[in-house]
């Protein structure tokens, strides 16, 4: 079951730990339903300004989030070594929901994204900085895909 909590705003969201258990009670993520789940409700505690946030808003987003991890880590881990870099920039994309003309537009000319991708274009070292940059990746994600 869905926790309702796509059109719920911030300001009806229960403000103490024990209220938000009861609207989605925090456990070992085992499927996409729960993981699916448990992100919208990070989606909405994210939403807060820093400044409303209580603590038990705090504390519960806190616990969700280790949740969140260790369900990704044991379900969305990938072997670097194996992947080309093309494929690893596939991959970090997706997780940000980009396409070649993003990166085009990242990398300072629309049409290099699409072209990179089809493997026409090599990146280069100033390419691959500014995708560290943008993604918070070290170079060796790049530079040792593959090998």
């Amino acid at each position: 079951m869905r926790a309702k909590t796509k059109n719920k705003g911030h300001d009806a969201l229960p403000k103490t730990f024990d209220d938000l258990v009861k609207l989605l009670c925090p456990h070992v993520i085992l499927d996409e339903a729960a993981y699916e789940n448990a992100i919208e409700m990070m989606d909405v505690l994210t939403s807060i300004p820093q400044d409303r946030i209580t603590n038990g808003q705090a504390e519960y987003m806190q616990t969700l989030g280790i949740l969140v991890a260790e369900f990704e880590g044991r379900h969305d881990s990938i072997n670097a070594q194996e992947l080309s870099s093309v494929e690893m920039l596939a991959f970090l994309m997706d997780q940000h929901e980009m396409n070649a003309s993003d990166l085009g537009r990242l990398l300072g000319n629309r049409a290099l994204g699409s072209k990179i991708m089809r493997g026409e274009r090599e990146l280069s070292k100033v390419h691959i900085r500014t995708l560290c940059r943008h993604f918070n990746v070290s170079s060796d994600v790049f530079v040792m895909a593959g090998e």
